[in-house]
């Protein structure tokens, strides 16, 4: 058997086990395996303070959150082996309950039941903890024991809802507190179809959102609140800043499906254009594309991300309107005078925000994903990154 790398799980601090791991100054391979080999017998028998190996050092906690959207009888959650069911009379602690006339009420209800079962169920309790925010129709999980699970645990839902990886958009300098929206409109928030959010949801000054469920969000929802309205009031300032560096680089005839960009301002006097294709962004920096009205984007478009250029630097501002093709993915916050509408199959990682005094809707025709910037992977996919640990080659 040959092995090139371990890693330790433990909860000894990183400079016991450095101590104990590394190889003195040009020490041989030999002297590497039994530095190795002592260290286990140590925790073996105790020897390092703990006698229960199960945290892994430099983790961050492996966490999951289940949001209902419409949950039904029949539907299924399932957390590691461990399957529960909805059910209009639940019995025992592998089922929750739901409703004959399934609701945005009911989901709230759902959530806080399934929240409960997990806590009374003698299998989940050992290794998640599951709570639910009263009036939320989300479930928070917690992995107890990250190390002990292999920093992985499944967490499926059969229907009607999403599970996630609690999101933490980075923050944006220039966006401040609306760094958090995925989704962030003046008058009206409009959805039809199974769209789903990474990030809040918020509406200000105006009131209306519809559509969610069936689509849902995985940060808060925040309707015409004091944490709605200072997003707006930021929105419009980032407007402001963003367009106060152009005209910079003048594309008023330059067709951006196909071209490709370096950091730096562009703007178009009026709409901007794009007829098909990719447009390429290359490199680290900013890029601020400034329209004097509309920008719309036709079917298949997408935006490559080349060279260390990343989603939270690309800002695309209109005057008026912002509008996607079908089956578009792309990058970049959106930052639009009036109206943002997405199309079928937008997938889009950046954040969708209308801005100032004009500012109206943002549509979701039909089922589309919009991820607020993050450094999160999606899903409940395991809680350590080892980075104060030594890592011992054997060649």
């Amino acid at each position: 058997m040959s092995i090139n790398e371990f890693i330790v799980y433990t909860v000894d601090t990183c400079a016991m086990v450095a101590d104990q791991l590394h190889p003195e100054p040009n020490a041989s391979s030999p002297d590497s395996v039994d530095r190795i080999s002592r260290y286990f017998e140590g925790l073996a028998q105790g020897a390092f303070y703990y006698d229960i190996v199960s945290v892994e050092l430099g983790m961050s906690e492996a966490k999951s959150n289940i949001t209902f959207a419409l949950v039904a009888a029949g539907d299924t959650v399932t957390v590691g082996d461990q399957v529960y069911t909805g059910s209009n009379s639940p019995t025992g602690t592998n089922q929750f309950q739901t409703n004959v006339t399934p609701s945005a009420a009911a989901d709230k209800v759902a959530a806080a039941s399934l929240a409960a079962v997990m806590t009374l169920n003698t299998t989940t309790n050992q290794i998640v903890t599951a709570s639910n925010v009263p009036g939320t129709s989300v479930v928070n999980l917690v992995v107890d024991y990250p190390g002990t699970l292999g920093n992985f645990l499944p967490v499926s839902i059969s229907a009607h809802g999403i599970v996630a990886q609690p999101i933490t958009p980075t923050p944006n300098a220039i966006l401040k507190t609306a760094s958090t929206y995925a989704a962030l409109g003046d008058t009206a928030v409009t959805n039809t179809g199974n769209t789903v959010l990474h990030g809040d949801l918020g509406i200000s000054p105006g009131s209306s959102i519809t559509g969610f469920p069936p689509g849902v969000y995985t940060g808060s929802l925040h309707q015409t609140d004091a944490a709605a309205a200072q997003a707006h009031t930021d929105a419009t300032a980032a407007a402001a800043t963003l367009q106060a560096t152009g005209p910079g680089t003048d594309i008023s005839s330059t067709d951006l499906g196909g071209a490709t960009l370096t950091p730096g301002t562009y703007s178009a006097a009026a709409a901007g254009t794009w007829v098909a294709g990719a447009l390429t962004l290359n490199g680290a920096g900013t890029y601020i594309l400034l329209f004097g009205t509309s920008l719309t984007l036709p079917a298949n478009a997408s935006i490559v991300l080349a060279g260390g250029a990343t989603a939270d630097n690309v800002y695309f501002v209109t005057g008026t309107t912002f509008t996607f093709g079908a089956t578009n993915t792309t990058f970049g916050n959106v930052l639009a005078g009036t109206s943002i509408t997405t199309a079928s199959a937008t997938s889009h990682t950046g954040r969708l925000l209308t801005y100032g005094p004009s500012g109206t809707a943002i549509t979701f025709p039909s089922a589309a994903t919009i991820n607020s910037p993050t450094g999160n992977a999606p899903a409940i996919g395991g809680g350590a990154n080892g980075s104060c640990l030594p890592r011992v080659n054997l060649d």
